[in-house]
């Protein structure tokens, strides 16, 4: 009787290429195709509000039918989408791919000027003020709502001087906890090595630390256009009685007490900005996951794979199940032997 194994074979996929950043617009598109993912959508909302720190499992933000264990850090976008062409006899298959890190921090700052002014005219409110990477004029928007109560507004500059985004929150008496939170974000590059496994449908995304990586994009127009999303979410998510994201937000801050504030030890203030740094951390990947994907579908770019297949030994014979030919997007080495 055969006895079934796996061996590893080498082989190559296809990962974003930022080379050219022209299709960085500051709104993704919904292709409507199942396999893209819109950021002003319930699905990007998903990561925010269904991701808890303690657990795993958090979906691919497309209908491939993936899920992460645990945070996507914005890589591996090309899984379930540009390797169709594997065969059942795939296990599983790991590369690396380069993104950025995305390193959040978040403060009260009663100075801050970012703030929802009164209301003009019926229902209206201009929100304005400057954020620290602002260059020459205010932030300035308008939102809609019953009163200022109802509105959460975040604020985002679109200065190329600095690599660090800001973001700063304006939000009303019925979401206090925000009014006045400033978070930065840096964006490290890292080179990322991600492992799926294509029977279980799972994919794991590690850092690899200690590894120098180049910049995908050292003019940063895609970490500014990533961070700008949030501001077009705060707008295009407020409605007439409240926020969208601003719930979304609260529910994150929910979840990371209940994961690691059960006991009331950190005081309320410190929950607040640490379930913050959750938030905007996981809307990040999921951002930028989205970009990867847009870009995935106009400039990409080879990464040596590893797979592992099934192969069954008869006798003194070794064989693979079924000759694993990828097409386009994954190609993989047929590795047949017989030992000497």
């Amino acid at each position: 009787m055969p006895t079934k194994h796996t061996a590893v074979v080498s082989g190559s996929i296809s990962i974003p290429s930022f080379a050219n950043t022209t299709f960085i617009k500051n709104y993704l598109v919904d292709n409507n195709d199942g396999k893209s993912t819109s950021s002003i959508s319930p699905n990007l909302l998903k990561s925010l509000t269904g991701f808890k720190p303690s657990t795993t499992g958090q979906p691919k933000l497309d209908d491939t039918g993936y899920f992460f264990e645990g945070r996507s850090y914005g890589v591996a976008s090309s899984v379930g989408i540009s390797d169709d062409g594997l065969k059942k006899s795939v296990r599983k298959y790991r590369f690396e791919e380069v993104g950025y890190l995305p390193q959040v921090e978040c403060l009260y700052n009663s100075s801050t000027n970012f703030r929802i002014g009164k209301e003009y005219p019926h229902r209206t409110f201009a929100v304005t003020g400057f954020l620290p990477d602002s260059v020459g004029s205010a932030q300035w928007s308008e939102y809609i709502g019953a009163t200022s109560d109802s509105i959460v507004a975040i604020g985002v500059a679109d200065s190329a001087q600095s690599p660090r985004r800001y973001i700063s929150i304006a939000a009303g008496e019925n979401y206090r906890a925000l009014n006045t939170t400033q978070c930065t974000v840096d964006f490290v590059p890292t080179l990322f090595q991600a492992t799926v496994d294509v029977k279980d449908k799972s994919i794991a995304v590690v850092p690899m630390s200690g590894v120098k990586t180049q910049d995908i994009d050292p003019e940063r127009i895609l970490t500014r256009r990533a961070v700008r999303q949030i501001d077009v979410m705060s707008n295009s998510l407020q409605s007439f009685y409240g926020s969208v994201l601003g719930d979304a937000l609260l529910s994150s801050i929910a979840a990371w007490n209940s994961s690691f504030n059960a006991q009331g030890l950190v005081p309320e203030r410190d929950a607040t900005l640490s379930g913050l740094e959750h938030a905007f951390a996981v809307m990040t990947d999921s951002i930028l996951a989205g970009y990867g994907q847009i870009q995935l579908g106009h400039l990409s770019k080879p990464t040596t794979a590893e797979v592992e297949v099934d192969v069954y030994v008869l006798g003194k014979k070794a064989f693979t199940s079924v000759a694993v030919v990828i097409n386009a997007m994954i190609t993989v080495a047929f590795h047949f032997y017989i030992p000497s």
